[in-house]
């Protein structure tokens, strides 16, 4: 029998509420299985895709066209390279990963055999596969000299946030290459805040800085079309003799943050698999039925999870256990799942 809209909107509400007194307890009230929080995932969570659009990003369609040409070669080399040719194939590819990104793209443009041993490297493969934004991100905007091929690829391996260390890092400072997460973004945590180079702080020519991208950014949805070149503000601070006034000034434009980041979803060498971030539509629907009453609701509803740690929550979520008896065990998509799970956000879609 099926349950009127007013009845299963009261029961989601009284559910929310003791949820969180669950999640003081010890025990989890809905203990599952490894096997069981697999089949609940893709029911119970979704992918919070304004998330990636509210920061530095590029449409698919961008890739198409090189995506074939930056990890393959084209025909068997002719020429050689010197005195890296007599070393071991293993140490120059430990030379090479040390390389910053920009100087890596230029070595692997000097010939076929250049090519084809960075073509070679496991590492390359899997960044180019599945991190093409950041790499876009990083060359287009400038940041591509201030970052290894060895650090991206050991962010890449990483999931939690090092900022906070608490909740999964769905995004990736660019000047700095920080695995950070919407939430630490969102508040605008120090080690996250850039400002734009003024005279003031021009002076500090060997510090990391990059040049934004006319585009959408922020939860605000906000247009640029101005390309601005920034830095981190702590080193802003740190380099010069500021008065307090003009502190407050580089911290004044937090929507400079988000042009400084990029979504980066995460790899798992042992199983060789990429994940993106998940949110719980149970905590989605809590907010919209009980009107985002509490702001642990919407702190909840704003968390991105890794899937290990969304097993996790399942265990406690009791709302995202009526969705998952609503789907027939799996079976179809829930009748209740909010609009907002279904469109992955409120950002009109761009594509």
């Amino acid at each position: 029998m099926s349950t009127s809209p007013q009845r299963f909107a009261f029961k989601v509400f009284c559910l929310s509420a003791s949820c969180f007194r669950n999640m003081a307890s010890l025990t989890p009230p809905y203990p599952l299985s490894s096997s069981q929080a697999k089949t609940r995932v893709p029911v119970c969570g979704y992918h919070r895709r304004d998330f990636d659009l509210a920061v530095t990003w590029f449409s698919p369609h961008e890739h198409t066209s090189i995506s074939g040409s930056i990890a393959t070669t084209f025909r068997e080399p002719t020429t050689c390279l010197a005195i890296l040719d007599t070393l071991p194939l293993e140490l120059v590819h430990t030379i090479i990963l040390q390389m910053d990104l920009r100087t890596f793209f230029h070595f692997r443009q000097i010939n076929l055999r250049a090519r084809q041993i960075v073509d070679q490297l496991h590492e390359y493969k899997v960044i180019t596969a599945h991190a093409m934004n950041c790499i876009c991100a990083l060359l287009r905007t400038g940041a591509a000299s201030h970052v290894t091929v060895a650090e991206i690829y050991h962010c890449f391996c990483t999931d939690a946030c090092s900022i906070c260390k608490e909740r999964y890092g769905n995004l990736v400072q660019l000047l700095t290459w920080t695995r950070c997460c919407s939430t630490c973004l969102a508040k605008s945590t120090p080690e996250l805040c850039v400002t734009s180079v003024t005279k003031t702080v021009k002076c500090l020519d060997d510090h990391p800085k990059m040049r934004t991208l006319p585009g959408v950014y922020s939860m605000e949805e906000k247009h640029y079309t101005k390309r601005i070149k920034i830095m981190p503000t702590e080193v802003a601070l740190n380099g010069n003799e500021l008065d307090l006034d003009k502190r407050r000034k580089l911290n004044a434009k937090p929507y400079l943050n988000f042009m400084a980041c990029c979504a980066l979803s995460t790899y798992c060498p042992a199983k060789r698999e990429v994940q993106t971030g998940v949110s719980c539509a149970g905590c989605q629907l809590t907010v919209e039925v009980s009107g985002g009453s509490d702001d642990r609701m919407w702190e909840l509803r704003n968390t991105v999870y890794s899937h290990d740690d969304f097993a996790r929550h399942l265990e406690w979520c009791e709302p995202a256990q009526v969705l998952w008896k609503s789907s027939n065990s799996g079976a179809q998509k829930p009748a209740e799942m909010p609009h907002f799970c279904q469109t992955e956000g409120y950002f009109v879609s761009p594509y």
